[in-house]
């Protein structure tokens, strides 16, 4: 396996999911149930009555996200093609069922940036390509609805959100500091830039 690449992982039901793993240059998604670390299949299962369970199977992805009895991933690469702004989602609470249809464009079909990072978000999924937020609210397959929050920022990687006393963070592709708190969008970057001016916060510092 590539150890260099920079997984994600995703708990449910005592497993652990990992997207953007690599063994020779294929894109794979493993799992981890505490004894043994497998590798998933990308097989369908378009029958919501009859959930495999533990079959192994999940589509290749970047990103993923546990969310609202769902897994959730994102820039997915299907039959050897990459769909770098598709957002699925699983059957409920079945994490290793996925149907053929259940996914999301998020942006411009064929032309949209790739999904940069999933942030689940209270009673919403924040989605973040390089320059665009989104968010999915809802309860179900039936009920989802993917709508653009901004197209005035987004961020680069999943290491640059998180989620604290109700509010969203992320650092923008151009560097400001923004939150979001179900809302509203705010550049929040001035009213903290004086900790970096009397160099409480430093570039390569240990801070995090």
């Amino acid at each position: 396996d590539d150890l260099t690449q920079r997984n994600r992982m995703a708990e449910s039901q005592d497993v652990a999911y990992f997207s953007n793993c690599w063994s020779s240059g294929t894109l794979e998604v493993k799992k981890w149930d505490g004894s043994t670390f497998t590798t998933m299949t990308n097989g369908f299962n378009d029958d919501y009555t009859a959930p495999s369970g533990t079959s192994g199977d999940m589509p290749a992805a970047r990103q993923i996200a546990a969310w609202n009895g769902f897994m959730w991933i994102g820039d997915t690469v299907e039959s050897s093609v990459r769909y770098a702004n598709r957002l699925r989602f699983s059957h409920q609470q079945a994490p290793e069922d996925w149907a053929t249809d259940d996914w999301f464009t998020v942006g411009e079909i064929g032309d949209g940036e790739p999904i940069t990072a999933l942030q689940p978000f209270g009673d919403r999924l924040i989605v973040f390509t390089k320059s665009s937020m989104w968010q999915v609210t809802g309860y179900d397959r039936d009920t989802w609805v993917l709508e653009q929050v901004t197209d005035a920022s987004g961020t680069c990687t999943c290491r640059a959100s998180a989620v604290n006393s109700g509010i969203c963070y992320w650092v923008s592709t151009d560097g400001q500091v923004m939150a979001y708190n179900g809302r509203g969008v705010a550049n929040i970057g001035e009213k903290i830039s004086w900790w970096s001016d009397i160099g409480k916060i430093q570039h390569g510092g240990s801070h995090k």
